[in-house]
């Protein structure tokens, strides 16, 4: 418990300036809505949570996991073991593969358009981490992803938490854009700028060593 609380980190009185979102996020969600519509999985339950950095009023999303949660007398309920578990072995692999921290979880996604009352009974579970993005899943033709940050509405006589949208910009980094250049080409056209490069490469080696299997011989 006390690890999972150290990963999570609280929400700042102040809002957050805008968020930016990587987009191996995006394809993460998307996927995980895919594997939801194909084994029937009820969309209302399925959420995950978004790792990356804060700082100051500025939220980096660079990655995301699924994780599981239960319903219990009719109540949404995160399976906090599971969570802590699954960020546990992000960290071990993140760790192994290349020395670095999977990240902080600086927010959790859930699908749908707008969140509910319910998606904020979720996020005081979540400890009120800064972030909460919408994934609408039954537009499959446009982007429909929104961002919302949690605070205190004082504006009845009565304070109440409520959900503010704030704005999210897309940043990218050169390895991203050539993956996801790979990913769109494969899928569409069954090659790409990647895989073209990687048959040339292979063609250059391959004809290489039988030259020197001849120098060889």
């Amino acid at each position: 418990k006390q690890w999972y609380q150290r990963r999570v980190r609280a929400s700042t009185t102040a809002s957050s300036s805008a968020v930016q979102l990587h987009p191996l996020v995006i394809m993460s969600i998307a996927d995980h809505a895919t594997r939801c519509k194909i084994n029937k999985r009820d969309f209302n339950h399925a959420m995950g949570v978004l790792l990356g950095k804060q700082s100051g009023r500025d939220i980096e999303i660079t990655s995301s996991c699924d994780v599981c949660s239960d319903v219990v007398d009719g109540s949404w309920v995160l399976n906090r073991d599971y969570l802590v578990n699954r960020l546990d072995h992000l960290t071990q692999l993140a760790q192994s593969n290349c020395g670095s921290q999977a990240g902080d979880v600086v927010g959790w996604y859930a699908f749908g358009d707008m969140p509910s009352a319910r998606h904020m009974v979720m996020h005081e579970q979540m400890s009120e981490i800064p972030v909460l993005l919408m994934f609408n899943h039954t537009q499959p033709e446009e982007l429909a992803l929104r961002t919302f940050e949690g605070t205190v509405d004082g504006s009845h006589s009565q304070s109440r938490k409520a959900f503010v949208e704030v704005p999210h910009v897309m940043k990218t980094s050169e390895s991203e854009r050539i993956g996801i250049d790979h990913a769109a080409g494969a899928c569409v056209t069954g090659h790409s700028a990647v895989s073209d490069c990687l048959s040339s490469h292979e063609g250059a080696v391959s004809m290489l060593n039988g030259r020197v299997k001849v120098i060889c011989d």
